[in-house]
């Protein structure tokens, strides 16, 4: 029998907590630069695509280390769920880059690095790693659109790999 491993607490406390820290002080005077973002999953292989929907919930963080002299780095978490069947969990590094460079402009691109960590009926919880491509456009100062594609080594035979479309707020 496999046994049932409850990580929602951690995750929401987590999120919750980030949430408290950067709404402490107003907007403008934000100490960490957090982005809370919700959106849908849509894994790409069977069995993981089938039945009911996938949500994606994350969280990240500016941190002042960019690889380029127009980027910067992102260090987030993530929370995809499909009803109570299957969980994963990546933590991912993401460089962020700019395609304007003498002109700001809404739209970024991406690539990271991370630890996706699943459970997935049927096998044990694993952790694997991958990496993330994405495209984005920020709406206003606050909102944004954000489109992602993960490329995750297979859990037991079963491919993680997929799609996340989100919206999320700055702070």
């Amino acid at each position: 029998m496999v046994s049932r491993i409850n990580l929602r607490p951690p995750v929401v406390i987590l999120l919750l907590s980030l949430f408290g820290l950067c709404t402490a002080v107003p907007a403008r005077a934000s100490i960490i630069p957090i982005r809370l973002k919700a959106g849908l999953f849509f894994p790409q292989k069977a069995p993981l695509n089938g039945g009911d929907q996938w949500w994606k919930v994350g969280a990240d963080l500016d941190v002042p280390i960019g690889i380029a002299l127009f980027g910067h780095t992102r260090i987030g978490i993530e929370w995809c769920q499909q009803c109570d069947k299957n969980t994963i969990i990546p933590v991912t590094v993401t460089q962020i880059f700019n395609p304007g460079v003498a002109v700001k402009t809404p739209v970024y691109v991406g690539a990271g690095i991370g630890m996706w960590t699943a459970k997935i009926i049927g096998t044990p919880t694993a952790t694997r790693f991958g990496f993330r491509l994405l495209g984005g456009v920020s709406l206003t100062n606050k909102y944004y659109v954000e489109g992602t594609y993960d490329f995750v080594q297979k859990v037991s035979g079963i491919s993680m790999d997929g799609l996340s479309v989100t919206v999320g707020m700055k702070f």
